[in-house]
C-alpha cells in the first residue's frame, strides 16, 4: 500500500525558505500584511520569509501510471510531443559487424 501526503493538512502550514526547495510541491510567498503584530514597516519582524504550499507539481519522475506518488491524484503530466515520439519510437539493432 503507498501512503500519499495529505495535500489538505499540509496547505494548512506556513513554511519557510527551506520548504519551498521540495520540488515535489508548488509554494506561494505570503506578504505581510498591517494586521499581524510580528509586521515591522511591511516585512516580517525576524526578516524570514513566510510560504503556503499550493499543491502538487505532478513531475514526470513522480508518476506511477496515471497516478501522482506524491498525492495519490491522477498525474496530468504529459511529455513534449518530441520526448512522447522518441520514447516510442522502436530503435533498430543491426546485426551486422
Amino acid at each position: 500500500m503507498t501512503n500519499y501526503v495529505d495535500l489538505d493538512e499540509l496547505r494548512k502550514g506556513v513554511y519557510f525558505h527551506t520548504a519551498t526547495m521540495d520540488d515535489r510541491f508548488t509554494w506561494e510567498r505570503i506578504e505581510p500584511d498591517g494586521s499581524v503584530a510580528e509586521v515591522v514597516a511591511g516585512t516580517w519582524f525576524d526578516g524570514l520569509d513566510r510560504y503556503r504550499l499550493t499543491g502538487c507539481t505532478h513531475k514526470e519522475i513522480y508518476r506511477d501510471g496515471k497516478l501522482c506518488t506524491v498525492c495519490g491524484q491522477a498525474n496530468p503530466y504529459e511529455p513534449p510531443a518530441e520526448t512522447a515520439a522518441r520514447k516510442t519510437r522502436a530503435k533498430k539493432w543491426s546485426t551486422e559487424s
